[in-house]
């Protein structure tokens, strides 16, 4: 799972890079994509794509937001819920 982290590699070896992810952290992300597969579009589509992105933990979705075409995504970093300025 891509987190923004950059690795190099020379003569001594892997260096830098993201924290590896948990065997916990794995299992929740492959059960979710399977009982949730992707469907062009639908609620858990929307939120797999806000996780994927970096310092995004938590999402929701609120599909029908009273006009048309529109879908609302709320998202939260951390164990944070509250918004701060980033």
């Amino acid at each position: 799972r891509y987190s923004g982290g950059t690795a190099t590699v020379d003569s001594v070896g892997l260096a830098g890079g993201a924290a590896a992810e948990s065997d916990e952290e794995l299992r929740e992300r492959l059960l979710q994509r399977i009982r949730n597969p992707p469907m062009g579009g639908s609620v858990s589509d929307y939120i797999r794509w806000s996780l994927e992105v970096p310092g995004i933990a938590r999402a929701w979705v609120k599909p029908n937001s009273g006009e048309i075409n529109h879908v609302v995504v709320y998202v939260a970093g951390g164990d944070n819920i509250v918004p701060n300025s980033t």
